[in-house]
């Protein structure tokens, strides 16, 4: 499957997942990122689907496929990021997924060196090492050449705060702030005392905005 090797290659992580009909694709209840949608399928077509997930404020990228140029047109819309025409080369395909990555993945992921992605919402914390950074998963540990400013300027948020020279947390692994902060792990990290009042008002900033 091209998509599963294109993915793979980039090292993003995802699920694959196949509908027989447009019906099957609307009856999901779960949040999709991507769809490739044949224009021309029984029941409701691409084109009905399009519609209505933009009626539900659905926000899946679409990639629509068709053996029928006349059919393009009509199928332009908010969301639709090409057209292929079959049958296609795989080039045509990554062309697309490369604006979607940059456009809607990157906003979940971020990309660490040429090869490594990793879920922002998945980095604990980032403790540079000379010139280096290493980042700690959920799972996972890399160590990585980069500066950590650059990592800073890299998840500006209310999720990640820059808490000492050496030190970027994610505030939703944050256990308790104390004359230190324990993640929720267990795994205790110093911050700078000049920055004190400042992570504390920005991590009840982060509590309150995640309150709901």
């Amino acid at each position: 499957m091209l998509c599963k090797k294109y993915f793979n290659n980039k090292k993003i992580p995802v699920e694959f997942i196949s509908f027989s009909s447009g019906e099957s694709v609307l009856a999901y209840t779960e949040k999709i990122d991507l769809i490739l949608l044949d224009i021309e399928m029984k029941g409701i077509d691409g084109l009905e689907v399009k519609e209505i997930l933009r009626k539900q404020n659905k926000n899946s990228s679409i990639i629509y496929i068709t053996n029928h140029e006349e059919l393009i047109k009509p199928a332009f819309g908010k969301n639709v990021y090409g057209f292929l025409t079959k049958p296609f080369h795989e080039d045509e395909l990554y062309r697309i997924l490369d604006v979607i990555c940059k456009d809607r993945i990157n906003q979940k992921l971020i990309q660490i060196d040429s090869n490594t992605w990793v879920k922002k919402s998945e980095i604990k914390y980032i403790k540079a090492e000379d010139k280096y950074c290493r980042f700690y998963t959920i799972d996972m540990e890399y160590l990585i050449r980069c500066r950590i400013r650059d990592m800073e300027d890299l998840l500006q948020g209310n999720d990640f705060h820059r808490i000492h020279r050496s030190y970027i947390i994610n505030f939703k692994y944050v256990k308790k702030i104390a004359q230190k902060i324990m993640m929720d792990d267990n795994t205790v990290l110093p911050y700078s005392r000049n920055k004190k009042e400042q992570i504390i008002n920005s991590y009840n900033a982060y509590l309150i905005d995640n309150a709901w």
